[in-house]
């Protein structure tokens, strides 16, 4: 079950629901209706927990724009998914056509990489370094494997015992 914002045009929307209950499809309609509506691209953030989860939303987002464009029976699916019953394909390719020249300032990221650039954004703020950097937790191993191994190597027998 999708847990959604039930007034008309919400500010924002938080979509929490378990695998294969259709969030991709819910995100990916509501992104198209806002772009549709005239929503700039460039003031929507949709986020997801994995770049390819990320990659999939962006994906399927240019995928049923460019299928409604060609194709009656995709453009009657996107009529209903956005509840916009006289959408034309002429206006799915106009708005498919504008996201396409504005792809880098579209925003489906994960929720690290949002955060990531947020605390970019205000690291002076938030007291961080200039030049800081997250890191995987598979480096972040690696990282801590060769600081033990430079403590060892650096140690005096009576410091390791």
């Amino acid at each position: 079950m999708i847990a959604k914002n039930t007034q008309p045009n919400p500010p924002n929307t938080i979509v929490r629901a378990s695998a294969g209950s259709g969030k991709t499809f819910y995100l990916t309609s509501k992104f198209i209706k806002l772009l549709i509506q005239g929503e700039p691209a460039s003031g929507m953030l949709a986020t997801t927990f994995t770049r390819a989860a990320a990659g999939e939303v962006m994906h399927r987002v240019l995928e049923r724009l460019s299928n409604a464009v060609i194709d009656p029976e995709s453009l009657d699916e996107l009529r209903g998914a956005t509840e916009l019953p006289t959408l034309t394909s002429e206006k799915c390719a106009d708005v498919l056509a504008s996201l396409i020249s504005q792809l880098n300032r579209l925003s489906i990221v994960t929720i690290d990489s949002f955060f990531s650039r947020m605390a970019s954004s205000f690291s002076l703020e938030l007291g961080l370094p200039m030049q800081y950097q997250l890191i995987e937790e598979e480096e972040e191993n690696i990282l801590k494997e060769q600081c033990v191994d430079q403590a060892i190597a650096e140690a005096t027998t009576a410091e390791m015992v």
